[in-house]
């Protein structure tokens, strides 16, 4: 650990300058990434010799990854959010709730982006001649088969699979360790995840997890387009002929990537603009009503709870719980 900077060797190597150390106490090391439009944090476990063990918690896009000389085993479970990843080749990776990916570091990724703006999930490092060479001298009885989980789960640049089953089970359950005994926690589940790696085989359901890396562009103007259609004006059609593509086109690709319809992504984004709006001091809630596309205020308040869960009214009385963070523009825009 050097100038505050996060010298493990996995996220190190992966995140650069852009992780600091908030922690480190034996084999836990907690870490901040920052980048201009977001932060993560990173809670990092080394567990075996080879094999380390980290929970993710994302908000904002995007996170850059660094070239690495290294070359290891990366396996991801997202329990929340949306995870996309960019390579070389122009393909696009897209990894949503309860998604298994697994990818070579050495394969680089351009560019980590979180299409919902936030991603809690966990990582699993694995450099697979060292851990084998590990297992085998410690732990032979075990029979794992970690040199192999290379060649039957990343063929390509990376695999994309929906888990069930018990291999959903056990990435929660990495979400449930005692305090007080974490490490050993997780070093029990990690050798129950890889035996159970060990038997698992793949169908073909990583096909429908890639996107071109032109269509995710255009997947990420549409969204930037709505977000900013606050009256919710414009004809989702005319965005479609605007990017190039037809309408069933670009419902198919924003669901994949987004994971809700284009017209359900702009109404989430026009209640949250109204949601800061309201802590303004003095706002008043016909005027947001309208300037976010509703003449109704009733309506307004209708869709508002829908999505936010509390009326505008109920919202505007969490202002005073805010104090002087909420009176400074902390929290608006």
């Amino acid at each position: 650990m050097q100038n505050g900077q996060c010298m493990n060797t996995s996220v190190d190597a992966i995140y650069g300058a852009q992780a600091q150390v908030l922690s480190s106490a034996g084999d836990r090391t907690a870490c901040r990434i920052r980048t201009e439009e977001g932060w993560g944090d990173v809670t990092h476990y080394d567990l075996f010799p080879g094999i380390s063990l980290q929970f993710n918690e994302i908000h904002g896009n995007p996170i850059w990854e660094e070239p690495t000389h290294l070359s290891f085993l990366e396996l991801n479970y997202c329990l929340s959010g949306r995870y996309e990843c960019a390579f070389g080749q122009g393909v696009v990776a897209r990894v949503r709730e309860d998604d298994f990916a697994a990818c070579p570091i050495s394969r680089r990724k351009v560019e980590a982006r979180f299409p919902l703006g936030y991603y809690r999930g966990i990582s699993l490092a694995v450099d697979a001649l060292e851990a084998q060479a590990y297992f085998d001298a410690h732990l032979s009885d075990f029979h794992l088969d970690i040199a192999g989980l290379n060649e039957r789960l990343c063929p390509c640049a990376c695999f994309v699979a929906h888990t069930d089953g018990a291999l959903r089970a056990l990435f929660r359950q990495l979400y449930d360790a005692p305090g007080a005994n974490a490490l050993t926690y997780y070093r029990i589940k990690v050798l129950e995840l890889l035996a159970l790696l060990g038997d698992w085989r793949p169908g073909c359901e990583q096909c429908a997890a890639y996107l071109r890396r032109d269509r995710a562009e255009r997947m990420r103007r549409v969204a930037e387009q709505l977000r900013l259609d606050l009256r919710g004006a414009r004809p989702i059609a005319e965005i479609a002929r605007e990017n190039g593509m037809g309408l069933t086109v670009l419902k198919r690709d924003f669901a994949r990537s987004y994971g809700v319809s284009p017209g359900a992504y702009r109404k989430r984004c026009r209640m949250e603009t109204a949601a800061r709006m309201l802590l303004h001091p003095g706002a008043r809630i016909a005027d947001v009503a309208a300037q976010v596309g509703y003449e109704n205020p009733s309506k307004f308040a209708a869709a508002f709870r829908a999505e936010m869960g509390l009326s505008p009214a109920e919202h505007q009385k969490s202002r005073d719980l805010l104090g002087s963070h909420s009176r400074d523009g902390g929290l608006l825009e």
